[in-house]
Formats: structure tokens, sequence, C-alpha cells
């Protein structure tokens, strides 16, 4: 609110992707956290390296990233990463914690606009 108030509108800091539903979780017996089925080209998540799920050519299920936690805080689902998110600004570098495969990983990301 205090964004609002200063500046006439609030801008949410953004990692450049697109999450998963609760079924996908569910699924593929993911762990908690964002499960990522599209990274926008050249945004955050894709310099980082990051990766969504996807389908094979086979249609098998190509793995990709969950992100598990911000800063070593946990992220349970899109809404508590979103809220974790409200908190920053762009600009803002973070340390994700993201689950590929059963391999856990900290990676770096600098936030950018979400407008």
């Amino acid at each position: 609110m205090p964004r609002l108030i200063r500046d006439g509108r609030f801008v949410r800091p953004a990692l450049g992707i697109s999450a998963g539903s609760p079924a996908l979780h569910r699924a593929l017996n993911l762990p908690r956290g964002v499960a990522l089925v599209q990274v926008a080209p050249g945004g955050p998540a894709a310099r980082a390296g990051l990766q969504p799920f996807r389908r094979g050519p086979d249609g098998s299920v190509v793995p990709g990233d969950v992100i598990t936690a911000i800063n070593d805080e946990a992220v349970g689902d899109l809404d508590e990463m979103l809220a974790q998110l409200e908190r920053r600004n762009s600009g803002d570098a973070v340390t994700l914690t993201v689950w590929r495969a059963g391999q856990t990983r900290r990676q770096a990301v600098t936030l950018t606009s979400g407008d």
C-alpha cells in the first residue's frame, strides 16, 4: 500500500514465469512450491536458466523447475510466492531455491517490473 500511495500505482516485481495448477502438482507428485509451465524469453527466470515443464516429442513430460523458496523463505503455492514478491521491488536480487527432477539448487535472480 505505501508504494501505491507514493507512486499512484503498484507494479509487482516479476520473475517472468507462468505457474502450473494444483492439478499439475498432484498429477506429477511435485513438492510444494510453484511449478513453472512457461518461462518468458529474456526474462529474469530465463536468464537464470529456469525451465518449464513441457511435453516431449513422444508425449512424455519433460521435467521442469519448481520454485520452493525465495531467500530461504518457503513458497508453498503461487499465492505465497506473489505475497513474497510484493514485499520486494523491481531490480532487487533474490535467491530462489529450485527443485528439478529430485535435485535442489539455489539460483540468483534479479526481479523486473511486472507491468
